[in-house]
């Protein structure tokens, strides 16, 4: 073999022995790129509907009720984040308004109409991302004439507050005020029953 053959043999693997090197630096590079992204992105909680799930409860079902009420939580975020959502688990199918309201300066930040496609099905909407400032009581309410009545199946009240993730849920409020829904919040907080048929989508920063 001539000088110049074993000159072509070591340059191509030498060629081969780089790319192999920048294959698995390039591969390096991406999974310590998911790792980062992962660590940095907090789960999406959803608080609410969990108290569906609760020990020791009875649900009564509720499909067309006397009056149409205005019913939801008073809640806090116990770390700064962003509401991106907005959901309904109700046992009918038809549009329903949902409220979300600023508690602390008394503002109605938003009012979106919510489809439930199917019954007792949780149905989310995406939302313009709302800044959630820790220690600011906000308000989430549904206005319907179906619920979930939930109370504790051996008469016991409520003890709120009630600390799901980093939701502080401080009351549950409901108004009998008809289809146009409450001039503000509920007034009237509840505590031998709760009505867990509103939702949020919050995500930690």
């Amino acid at each position: 073999m001539s000088e110049v053959d074993t000159l072509k043999i070591l340059i191509q693997n030498y060629v081969k022995i780089n790319a192999m090197l920048f294959r698995y630096y390039f591969l390096l590079l991406g999974i310590l790129f998911t790792q980062c992204t992962n660590e940095n992105s907090n789960p999406l909680e959803t608080p609410f509907f969990s108290l569906l799930e609760s020990s020791g409860i009875k649900i009564d079902t509720v499909t067309q009720a006397a009056n149409t009420w205005e019913y939801g939580f008073k809640f806090t975020s116990l770390v700064n984040g962003k509401l991106s959502k907005l959901g309904i688990l109700v046992p009918d199918t038809g549009s329903y308004k949902v409220r979300l309201y600023n508690l602390s300066s008394n503002i109605l930040l938003l009012e979106q109409n919510i489809a439930s496609k199917k019954v007792n099905t949780e149905s989310f909407v995406n939302v313009s991302p709302i800044e959630i400032t820790a220690g600011t009581n906000f308000g989430v309410s549904l206005v319907a004439d179906v619920f979930f009545n939930v109370r504790n199946a051996n008469g016991d009240v409520f003890n709120f507050p009630i600390t799901k993730g980093n939701i502080k849920i401080i009351s549950f409020n409901e108004d009998p005020c008809g289809a146009n829904g409450c001039p503000s919040f509920p007034l009237t907080s509840v505590t031998n029953l709760i009505a867990p048929c509103v939702n949020i989508g919050f995500t930690a920063d």
